[in-house]
């Protein structure tokens, strides 16, 4: 299984009173007919009897032969490593659990223990999300051999910037009834909602007065004079005629998740702000890398692999639960040029296929599985659906969706097994 960051994080929730999602939602993709819709199924390249792979006599395993392939760019590899830093020897990551659990060996102080470890794999000169000198370090590298590769700050977490240390209120004013855009309900929800439904907020639920083109009117349902837990500790709820007031009671040194995947350290607090360190922890920091190549999947083999689609949603279900694997659950529709479009594009990418063994894959008609659909409904399709192992959905994206933007999902599914 492969692992989202190279660092290991503490994993907390977003530090946002409204809504946050892994995907974009995409303004394009297919309305459904529902299920009185066109039989005549539209993707032609669906594999019957799910459970049974076709052969196309092609693995994730290395290639025989009397030459030894190397690592070269557009290749998918695989690496054990350990990061440390230099100037403290401390570990502040790693793919090997006996290290991780070791404690005699240092760690940084924001150092977690993860459930799974296993080697973490990338597709060579892509450099998203990477550290540039480890994807140029392992071109050339056969499976089997180790390196060291020295990352300066310059070229790993950057150096320290000190307009990323900010002052920010404790007390925080939501109006009781609340104009919301329809682009930020729609990333958190990732649907449109009816009026008069209910949305479950992070911290409390909210009654939909009104749907616009533009905007979904909001009315906060909350009780006075309660006490609640936040990303920033204790918070105290007041109410007024007009707005809810959250009196945040910071805790110094915990560590949130701020916009775009960062994260951010309480360091001071008084009666009225507290400051926000939004430098990464390693920022300033030289780091060493141990790696190993594991594994190395070549381009060409790419190009050959399938993907093995699960046309029941219950046992593919199993089939997760059994593997321990998480679920890419993708919902078409009949007659859809965006669904066309998903098994043309999208599903065909070598990188995509790559990652075939990752994870278990559903394919759902929405026409003919009604009861699946109403799982999971959309008006816009096809809709593709991350899920944990046990069913617990990650996040859902409705219409077309490109490689690249899907293997960005794909690779932050750990963050949240």
């Amino acid at each position: 299984m492969m692992v989202g960051r190279w660092q290991q994080r503490m994993r907390v929730i977003p530090a946002v009173i409204l809504i946050t999602s892994l995907f974009t939602l995409l303004f394009t993709g297919c309305v459904s007919e529902g299920p009185g819709g066109s039989e005549n199924s539209t993707n032609n390249t669906i594999q019957q009897g799910g459970l049974t792979p076709p052969e196309d006599n092609t693995s994730s395993t290395l290639p025989t032969g009397n030459t030894t392939p190397v690592v070269e760019k557009g290749d998918m590899v695989y690496i054990d490593y350990i990061g440390k830093v230099q100037s403290t020897g401390q570990v502040f990551a790693t793919s090997y659990e006996d290290v991780a659990k070791d404690p005699s060996i240092p760690k940084v102080e924001d150092f977690e223990i993860m459930e799974d470890y296993a080697p973490i794999n990338f597709v060579v000169g892509e450099n998203v999300g990477r550290l540039p000198d480890i994807e140029d370090g392992v071109v050339g590298m056969k499976v089997g051999e180790e390196k060291e590769i020295i990352a300066p700050p310059e070229r790993a977490y950057g150096l320290r910037d000190e307009r990323l240390v900010t002052t920010e209120p404790r007390f925080l004013y939501v109006p009781k009834i609340e104009n919301v855009s329809i682009e930020a309900i729609i990333r958190g929800f990732r649907d449109v909602p009816e009026i008069n439904s209910t949305l479950t907020l992070p911290y409390w639920n909210a009654t939909v007065l009104d749907v616009s083109n533009r905007t979904v009117t909001l009315k906060h349902l909350v009780d006075s004079n309660q006490t609640i837990d936040t990303v920033l500790g204790k918070a105290k709820i007041y109410t007024n005629e007009s707005y809810i007031i959250l009196e945040h009671f910071p805790e110094i040194n915990r560590t949130i998740r701020v916009a775009y995947g960062k994260t951010a350290k309480v360091i001071k607090v008084n009666e009225t702000s507290f400051v926000l360190d939004r430098n990464d922890p390693l920022a300033g920091e030289t780091l060493v890398f141990q790696i190993k190549v594991v594994n190395l999947i070549k381009l060409d083999e790419m190009k050959k692999m399938k993907i093995y689609w699960i046309e029941d949603y219950d046992k593919g279900l199993k089939k997760a639960s059994d593997e321990s694997k998480p679920i890419i659950l993708y919902i078409y529709s009949s007659n859809c040029e965006d669904c066309e479009l998903m098994d043309m594009i999208t599903f065909s990418n070598p990188y995509i296929k790559a990652m075939r063994d990752d994870f278990i894959w559903i394919k759902i008609n929405n026409e003919t599985n009604p009861d699946i659909s109403s799982r999971f409904p959309s008006q816009i399709y096809p809709v593709i659906i991350l899920l944990k192992s046990d069913g617990t959905e990650i996040s859902k994206t409705s219409g077309f969706l490109n490689a690249d933007d899907m293997l960005a999902g794909l690779r932050s599914v750990d963050d949240y097994q």
